[in-house]
């Protein structure tokens, strides 16, 4: 399945350098244009995990003609960033998921029915998949923690996933 990433998502998995996993999750994976500008913004301000994401498999894409209106209409919801609304105006005529850590982004897919995985759907479909064993993924878990600063509180939830 194709697989529109977020750049909050997408910077994640850079971070604990672990973009394999989304390549072994997805079929294809492809960032919008402005999640791109926002990744060499990252680096140009002294942060070294975009270099992940230029090395990364990860294909650049553009708006389509046709994909445009939905952008404009998603760019206009409030804290909605263009990164975003390019990448849900993508899922939506792709017939794709967008990849996403942020709850409003989650909100305004499902509400628009568009297929949308946050970062906990992601690691529990990694831990269902076995992509990683039940060892490797608490280091994945703390890691992100670590070197991303998010908690993650459903990490019982995503451990829970390799009892089944």
């Amino acid at each position: 399945m194709l697989a529109i990433l977020d750049c909050d998502i997408l910077s994640t998995f850079a971070k604990i350098d672990r973009i394999d996993l989304l390549e072994k999750l997805f079929s294809k994976l492809q960032m919008p244009y402005a999640v791109y500008v926002e990744l060499v913004n990252a680096k140009t301000l002294g942060f070294g995990f975009p270099e992940n994401v230029f090395k990364s498999k990860i294909e650049l894409t553009a708006l389509k003609d046709d994909e445009f209106r939905d952008f404009e209409r998603f760019i206009k919801n409030p804290g909605i960033h263009p990164g975003e609304a390019e990448g849900i105006a993508m899922a939506k005529n792709r017939n794709a998921v967008f990849l996403t850590n942020d709850g409003r982004v989650v909100k305004l897919c499902e509400k628009n029915n568009i297929l949308v995985l946050d970062l906990k759907d992601v690691l529990k479909q990694i831990a269902r998949d076995k992509l990683v064993d039940k060892g490797e993924m608490l280091q994945i878990l703390k890691n992100i923690e670590i070197k991303d600063y998010t908690t993650i509180k459903e990490s019982n939830e995503i451990l829970g996933e390799y009892l089944t």
